[in-house]
């Protein structure tokens, strides 16, 4: 890959290392990794297409907007003291459906064996070209997994009586959202 590949980048003390590929070098006991490192530097590895969301949100108040890529899944979860996640999911502007939850969360085929899996949701093939959205803890409305096609368009905009949420992207926070903000997606 090349230096000015885009992706961002971790220091560690072997040197500069791209995280999104890092994450999935899983295959390789600790024991071994010497090995497979040789093995890398001489060539001999295969490269697996690993798919990322690009996320969206556009702000109620001002129109502005935020961008971010998710490798493996956003989660819109609840804040403490400002009550549930409702949110209105529309596919290709339409709107489809109702979620009143803890959270709701939206991956790729790599993201779904993390939290989205132990939210309840089926484990997808990497290979496969999808979003699984998941309500967590849900209260009304959909109350299990929808798997998406790459071309249906989806945003989730929060709604009453949710006054405030947070947008985490792979396990980090990235914003607090606020009634009316949309955050839409990408692939």
């Amino acid at each position: 890959m090349s230096e000015n590949s885009g992706l961002p980048r971790d220091q560690t003390e072997t040197g500069p290392v791209l995280w999104p590929a890092a994450k999935y070098c899983r295959r390789t006991h600790p024991t071994k990794m010497a090995d497979a490192l040789t093995r890398v530097t001489a060539g001999d590895y295969t490269i697996e297409p690993h798919s990322g969301i690009q996320l969206t949100v556009t702000r109620a108040h001002d129109r502005s907007t935020w961008s971010d890529l998710a490798f493996n899944d956003s989660v819109i979860t609840r804040l403490p003291g400002h009550g549930v996640v409702a949110t209105e999911l529309r596919l290709r502007r339409q709107l489809f459906g109702y979620s009143k939850a803890d959270g709701v969360i939206s991956c790729t085929p790599s993201g779904s064996t993390a939290y989205r899996y132990s939210a309840g949701g089926p484990i997808v093939s990497p290979a496969v070209d999808a979003i699984v959205v998941s309500p967590v803890a849900p209260m009304a409305g959909i109350g299990r997994p929808i798997v998406l096609g790459t071309s249906d368009g989806l945003a989730l905009t929060l709604v009453a009586p949710t006054r405030q949420a947070a947008l985490e992207v792979d396990r980090k926070l990235a914003m607090t959202l606020r009634r009316q903000d949309t955050l839409s997606f990408r692939y």
